[in-house]
């Protein structure tokens, strides 16, 4: 129960417990265990470190309580909206649109950012911190530690700290698979492998330029540091990402070997959320080298899911050649063939495929996805597919989701639009 500060007006609540599991459900669910205070109109929730990680409202200083903001890991803000969630869920598998601060969106013109309710609620987040600074002496001992943790998180600490997170990894994270989004994008990152064998010419996110596998060393030490930088938050994190964009080139064993450690190191086990992940990108040649040995190998993983995200793009050479996506035709009908046949095996491996959307491409690159999508053929037991719009080359937002939700309606596959993320 949280008590009220004698002179300061907030409620604390030292340690909640929310919302279990973190697959999309359709009511603003607080996740897994955090401090909560209620000031002025406002819900700030802090992580077990201190650091803010979600604001929420009520009427009149938040229009919108469906609504929120969440931090992410490497201190940026996500607005997060419930309107017409409907929609937004057959679109993209979310009951609520994420909008990135500083990135363009393809379900409407809103800029939440510019609002004047999201500018206030970061401002009085600082004033919280003021009001928190006076107050520490007058609440109980236990109230008393979580307001001293929430006092060392101020934003330039947060600020230094995202640094020191990327320091650790010797990495960014620019992107996450799209699956990610059923655990809320909740995915402690292991990097495996620097690049990509394919360098993509219309590729807007890449991590290098060719193909740099880590030492199981470096691995090893990166897990460990990870750890300590997590501290008594690691138990909100169930979910491993083994980055970067071509993870599974960087060989099975390396692979399977950084799975176990992070599972082992990072005592995954011991989450507060069940159904642990785990999450990476393949190319097409890394996936059709997957031979029975290595398949059993992944299958084996201590995880309840092993997603592996494959870029395809398209199934026409011409627009192949357009993205300078170094694969032929043959190979992309060739992973999608093998991807079919592994998303019908028994087992926790799932492979979800990317296709590329955009007003300069041959028109044969959509029929020949729809011709293959809309087949009168059993689809996969699993697995799902993601449209991915190319960046600027979306002349009518409108038009390209109408294409989607109508390709959606006939495919025998699960279909979405894939929300670019990253940490």
């Amino acid at each position: 129960m949280g008590n009220r500060a004698s002179s300061h007006e907030f409620k604390i609540f030292p340690l909640c417990k929310g919302h279990r599991g973190l697959e999309p459900v359709s009511f603003p669910a607080s996740l897994g265990l955090y401090t909560k205070i209620q000031w002025q109109g406002y819900n700030f929730e802090f992580d077990l470190n201190g650091c803010v990680q979600k604001i929420s409202g009520e009427h009149p200083v938040w229009p919108y309580p469906e609504d929120w903001l969440a931090r992410t890991q490497t201190d940026r803000w996500i607005y997060y909206s419930g309107r017409s969630y409907e929609d937004i869920f057959a679109l993209t598998g979310l009951y609520y649109y994420p909008y990135t601060q500083g990135q363009e969106n393809l379900l409407d013109q809103d800029r939440p950012f510019e609002q004047p309710h999201v500018r206030k609620a970061l401002k009085a987040w600082e004033r919280l911190m003021a009001c928190l600074e006076k107050a520490v002496m007058e609440v109980s001992e236990k109230e008393a530690q979580a307001i001293k943790k929430i006092l060392r998180m101020t934003p330039r600490a947060l600020n230094l700290r995202a640094l020191e997170f990327q320091r650790l990894l010797k990495a960014t994270i620019p992107v996450l698979p799209p699956e990610c989004h059923r655990v809320a994008y909740r995915v402690v990152p292991v990097v495996v492998a620097e690049g990509c064998t394919s360098n993509c010419r219309f590729c807007c996110i890449k991590t290098g330029t060719g193909l740099a596998p880590r030492p199981l060393d470096d691995i090893s030490t990166q897990i460990k540091h990870i750890k300590n930088y997590y501290g008594p938050d690691l138990v909100n994190f169930n979910s491993v990402f083994l980055g970067q964009n071509d993870a599974l080139s960087a060989g099975i064993d390396r692979v399977i070997s950084a799975a176990r450690m992070a599972w082992e190191y990072l005592e995954i086990s011991r989450s507060c959320h069940p159904c642990p992940r785990l999450f990476l990108f393949s190319g097409a040649e890394a996936l059709l080298s997957l031979d029975p040995v290595a398949i059993s190998a992944l299958n084996a993983l201590p995880y309840s899911n092993v997603h592996i995200n494959v870029g395809i793009e398209s199934l026409d050479e011409a627009a192949l050649k357009l993205l300078g996506k170094p694969l032929t035709a043959q190979t992309a009908w060739n992973c999608m063939e093998k991807a079919l046949e592994l998303n019908r095996m028994p087992g926790p491996l799932e492979i979800s495929l990317n296709f590329v959307a955009g007003d300069s491409l041959p028109e044969n690159h959509w029929d020949l996805l729809t011709r293959t999508l809309c087949k009168n053929t059993p689809g996969p037991y699993k697995g799902t597919v993601y449209i991915s719009p190319l960046r600027g080359d979306i002349k009518e937002p409108k038009k390209l989701r109408q294409r989607i939700l109508q390709l959606k309606a006939r495919s025998s596959w699960p279909l979405f639009l894939y929300l670019i993320q990253g940490l």
